[in-house]
């Protein structure tokens, strides 16, 4: 089990509040803070005075305004003396222009001679005194002297309910305004109270749609959004922009801070994309409305900069706090002692604790605190915090301690005893004494904070103290206590992934994929295998399991048919908009405008699937207990695989601290289940590897280079591998490494390695834009292993090792006692040719069993749901698409021997040729399967492009037992999105062949599509329900390892879309081989009278091809395929 203690800086975000001056003129609309009195035929011109200067305040004309106030002002101390009511109006005036210029001293100055004179005149002034108190309280708050601005504030509320009562709406203003001095103190409970008490006040008086009540609804919502209620402060900031639209439209400053608001509550609930889409509005908005960068556009700047550091992308996240702290420091608004200047100081700190510059972060921080120093504010606590942990990287735990009770001093005196912060600072406390090898001290901080996170409902921070209390336990080898902490930990994952919409529930289940993957080997160690089992389940395919558990939930709880159909249409509707959208990122800066066009439909699909579900939850009880995934009973997952006559396998691959793999299956049939150990410091995935390198390359191609690894493991290289960017080299004289030219024995080879400096920990991490380093991989010992060694020696030998280790040792049990073999692996063994694989006497697995590949035993037994169908028709066929000039229907055709294509960038980019294999495929099946020359069953040439396809399935209704692609497959290990099959496009006939195009949108009136590349959201979209989905292309099993799901890739979305099974390469396969190979198959599959399953047709054709077939009988040319599903 891995160390993965919380030790992360705080970051601080800016919320935005409708409190002072932005309130005021919402309340007042465009009337300014000026006070009136009676005109008097003597002060005629002072008064137009006056008017005119209200009317250049208007248009900002500040300057001017005041000169014309100061005119007014000396007419009135002339005629009616120092001590009128007129000339207090006129100070007033004076000090609101003053205010507005930054000039706060002389317009405090100008406030209090108005003051003066009220207090000394006989008549009832108490509105203006109030306006006056507001305004002098408004500088306060601005300048961040919170307590001043409470004391001024306080003096105007006085005033008002001694006068107005309590039910008036400047009663109301004045509570809000309180409730904003208890908000910047970090005073919540009080902030709640009196901001919850002016919008009683605003309701009753003003009702639901005053302008007045969005802003105490939004400000309602942001002190929950600082309480760590996320999901209420999302409820409430919603009312509020509900208001604002409706009376200012979408352009509007209060309309961006809502936005703001609402980013700030998804960014904590890690909804990043969700919290992106707000903040890219807001940010729109008030680029839009605001001639010069506003602090409230740094304030935007400064949150995503918290979005990129929490993903561990640091450089962006410094980029966008410099832009927020620039925009701060230029600001005439805020000068360089503000409360916002040492949250971007507290910010740019913890980006560079994260990178290991603790000087550097030391730097920023204590140039936070010495702005904060003065005041008792969560700020404060926090800027505390992170220094505390940067003490303790310098293994100063005396300082590191000191740090930390500050910061939870000043946390319990503002929060009481519950508070997100709170329980984070009693993890750091663990810290220290975990480090001391006080353990039980140790775990008693972390119990205090998980029971506060347990009471909030903190997702991230009870994971963070499971995980550390989880790892406690387990060092002083309480392992029933670790266990259970475990348990609790992967509850809360399952159960944060249906809380979770779209890619950012991929990114936090990588995250936290080690619990159960920690949990299932310490039930294996204590002998509960039936429960390791059921964790192992949870783990795998989760989002087909989640998609086949919402399909069920729909048709179960008494759902609407048209709800069912908008729910699953809009899912797929998503899917496909994340594969455009990954596709138009490919082709770089050209496309950025469409790029965000499409960002922003996926947010508001998932938005409005999110409501959906809300409703769904709401009006049908049943839903939600449907929702939950389930995972079969055991007894009743071995009854189906009796009645099936079938044997599980699954395979679970964990590496150890040094690297090194173990190896555990779970064999269940009808009547047996049993966990066996195939074995610990294994070099599976390498052996896997070598394997893959030599057995998808034609005989007559393999030759390579033979490395040993550090750990003197054989490893094989092409010459192409090592052209790649991921090598570099270092030959016996050269001192420094360069590319991989001249390849000599004795020459290192080097590998990136993805480092994550994080936390003081350096551990991999996929996700994260992190640091490169070079990490020795291998020496090479011999530069030219010819085919005929590699052929005769090699190729059998890996075959017979991979069966020793995964295969063999449950014979030796007695445990595959059936021919029909399901197989769920794990990691790399998804690439494994199994087919392929020898017994020790040479003979292949493939005579013995019929083999089919499922993610879970979950996922086969909702499949099983599903088998029952009625196909009206046998198959339907698209293949040979317009690739390049000279089609394969014309002669002379230069055509790729290989259903394969060149990795690009850009998508359109791709050069792809012409398979003239695929146009004899589709003869084939139109002649020999069908008995007719031509179908509206089959779809070649032109006609094979996607908008056929979506016509050929509507309604997600079943047509077809077998739907057969004859194309190029496209496979991109780093982008699973793209994976895809490649139709005609639009595009490509333009240029090729403009009359051919023509003539069939004419002839069929239908449009062929610009996109020809049928993507993984695509097929789940489409909805194509089938018995069997053939992919004769290449590279169709692959797709790219992820936590929780396997390997995602085309397999995965035909089940998805409703396949039962799915037939897919695992490598580039020969292009007549493949013609040749579903000949075979066919003859098995549809054309005997009693047709075989699709696995038993496939072991078939796969024997004769090795037996029968000289040219075939390479494992190259047959093992590649592979059924999923069955």
């Amino acid at each position: 089990m891995k160390l993965m203690l919380s030790k992360k800086p705080i970051l601080l975000i800016l919320i935005i509040v409708f409190f002072s001056t932005a309130m005021y003129f919402l309340s007042r609309k465009k009337e300014p803070k000026v006070i009136y009195n009676l005109s008097t035929l003597e002060t005629k011109e002072a008064d137009r005075l006056d008017q005119d200067g209200f009317q250049l305040y208007q248009t900002g004309d500040y300057d001017e305004a005041l000169i014309k106030f100061q005119e007014a002002l000396k007419i009135y101390i002339q005629i009616l003396g120092k001590d009128h009511p007129k000339t207090a109006s006129s100070y007033n005036n004076i000090g609101l222009i003053h205010k507005k210029k930054k000039e706060y001293d002389f317009a405090i100055n100008n406030y209090k001679k108005s003051l003066y004179i009220l207090f000394n005149n006989q008549e009832d002034n108490f509105h203006n005194l109030t306006i006056i108190y507001d305004n002098i309280g408004e500088i306060y708050y601005e300048k961040g002297e919170y307590n001043s601005a409470f004391e001024f504030w306080g003096l105007s509320l006085i005033i008002r309910l001694k006068n107005l009562g309590y039910y008036n709406s400047y009663t109301a203003t004045s509570l809000t305004n309180i409730g904003g001095v208890h908000w910047k103190l970090g005073e919540y409970d009080l902030a709640l109270d009196r901001l919850n008490k002016s919008l009683n006040i605003r309701l009753k008086v003003l009702g639901e749609e005053h302008l007045h009540t969005a802003i105490s609804y939004n400000n309602i919502g942001v002190i929950y959004l600082e309480l760590g209620e996320y999901n209420k402060s999302i409820m409430y900031i919603n009312n509020s922009l509900s208001i604002l639209k409706k009376n200012y439209g979408e352009q509007h400053h209060d309309v961006a801070t809502c936005y703001n608001n609402i980013g700030l509550s998804y960014s904590k609930l890690a909804n990043f994309n969700r919290a992106f889409y707000y903040y890219e509005k807001s940010l729109k908005i008030l680029l839009n409305i605001n001639k010069e960068p506003h602090p409230v556009t740094a304030s935007i700047y400064n949150n995503i900069g918290e979005i990129y550091n929490e993903k561990g992308d640091y450089n962006n996240a410094l980029e966008y706090y410099n832009k927020a702290l620039d925009i701060k420091l230029k600001s005439i608004d805020i000068d360089d002692q503000h409360p916002d200047i040492a949250t971007s100081y507290n910010n740019i700190g913890g980006v560079y604790y994260d990178k290991g510059l603790y000087d550097k972060a030391l730097e920023y921080y204590n140039n936070a605190l010495d702005i904060r120093l003065k005041t008792i504010h969560p700020v404060t606590a926090t800027i505390y915090n992170n220094i505390g942990l940067l003490y303790y990287y310098k293994n100063d735990n005396i300082k590191s301690l000191e740090n930390f009770n500050k910061s939870l001093i000043i946390l319990l005196k503002i929060f009481g005893k519950e508070h997100p912060l709170i329980a984070t600072c009693y993890n750091n406390f663990s810290l220290i004494y975990s480090y001391k090898s006080e353990y039980y001290e140790a775990i008693e901080y972390l119990e205090k904070a998980l029971d506060i996170s347990r009471r909030l409902n903190d997702h991230n921070g009870l994971l963070i103290t499971l995980n550390n209390l989880s790892l406690l336990y387990h060092k002083i080898n309480k392992i029933p206590e670790t266990i259970f902490t475990l348990e609790e930990a992967v509850a809360v994952v399952l159960k944060a992934r249906t809380e979770i919409v779209g890619k950012d529930k991929q990114s936090f289940t990588d995250k936290h994929i080690h619990f159960f993957k920690s949990l299932v080997e310490l039930y294996n160690q204590t002998g509960q295998y039936k429960k390791a089992y059921e964790i192992t389940e949870k783990m795998r395919g989760l989002s087909v399991l989640e998609h086949f558990q919402l399909q069920f939930a729909l048709k179960e709880s008494g759902v609407e048919k048209s709800l069912s159909v908008e729910m699953l249409n809009r899912k797929g509707k998503i899917e496909s908009l994340y594969s455009q959208y990954s596709a138009v990122l490919k082709q770089g800066e050209k496309s950025q405008v469409y790029a965000k066009s499409l960002k922003d439909q996926i947010l508001l699909q998932e938005r409005e699937l999110e409501e959906l579900d809300k409703n769904l939850i709401k009006s049908y009880p049943e839903y939600a207990k449907n929702r939950k995934t389930q995972i079969p009973e055991l007894p009743i997952l071995q009854k189906q695989l009796g009645n099936s006559n079938k044997t599980l396998i699954e395979y679970t691959l964990n590496k150890n601290e040094e690297g090194k793999e173990n190896l555990t299956a779970f064999v269940i049939s009808k009547d047996t289940f049993e966990v066996v150990s195939l074995g610990s410091d294994l070099d599976l995935s390498l052996k896997i590897q070598n394997l893959r390198k030599i057995i998808s390359k034609k005989p007559e191609n393999r030759n390579f280079l033979q490395g040993k690894t550090i750990d003197n493991q054989i490893i094989l290289f092409s010459h192409s591998d090592l052209k790649s960017e991921e090598y570099s080299c270092k030959n016996l004289k050269d001192t420094e490494r360069t590319s991989c030219s001249k390849i000599q024995e004795g020459t290192e080879v080097y590998t990136k390695e993805i480092l994550e400096e994080r936390n003081g920990l350096q551990f991999q991490n996929l996700n994260s834009v992190a640091r490169i380093n070079w990490k020795k991989l291998a020496t090479i010992e011999n530069t030219s292993l010819q085919s005929k060694y590699v052929n005769n020696t090699l190729l059998p030998q890996y075959l017979k090792e991979i069966y020793s280790i995964c295969i063999q040792p449950l014979y030796d049990k007695n445990l595959l006692k059936t021919k029909d073999i399901l197989i769920s692996p794990d990691s790399s063994i998804y690439t494994i040719p199994f087919s392929a694989l020898m017994d020790k006497n040479g003979k292949y697995w493939n005579e013995v069993v019929n083999l089919s590949m499922i993610h879970s035993a979950s996922i086969w037994m909702k499949l099983k749901e599903s088998s029952n169908r009625n196909y009206p028709n046998t198959i339907y066929a698209m293949g040979n698409p317009f690739y390049s000039k000279k089609h394969s229907e014309d002669r002379g055709v230069k055509s790729s021997d290989l259903r394969s294509a060149t990795e690009t960038r850009d998508l359109n980019e791709l050069i792809l040729e012409n398979l003239p294999g695929s146009a004899e495929e589709i003869q084939y099946i139109s002649k020999e399967i069908l008995k007719i020359k031509s179908s509206e069953h089959i779809k070649e040439g032109i006609a094979a492009n996607k908008q056929e396809l979506v016509d050929s399935f509507p309604e997600r209704k079943p047509r077809y037992k077998t739907v057969h692609f004859s194309v190029h497959g496209l496979f991109f290990p780093d982008a699973e999105e793209l994976n895809s099959l490649a139709l005609t496009s639009r595009k490509k006939l333009e240029t090729i062949n403009p009359e051919a195009l023509k003539r069939y949108e004419t002839e069929s009136k239908k449009k062929v599509p610009e996109d020809g590349f049928l993507k993984m959201g695509d097929v789940i979209d489409l909805g194509i329900k089938t018995d069997l989905v053939v992919m004769s292309a290449c590279e169709t099993s692959l797709g790219s390892e992820r936590a929780g799901e396997g390997m995602v890739g085309l397999p995965q979305a035909f089940l998805m879309a409703g396949s039962q099974n799915t037939l897919a390469t695992l490598w580039s396969v020969d292009d007549k081989g493949t013609m040749e190979f579903f000949k075979k198959f066919y003859s098995h599959y549809i054309s005997k009278k009693d047709s075989l399953t699709a696995s038993r047709s496939l072991q078939m054709t796969q024997s004769q091809m090795y037996s029968t077939d000289n040219k075939y009988k390479d494992p190259y040319y047959w093992s590649a395929f592979m059924i999923y599903g069955e």
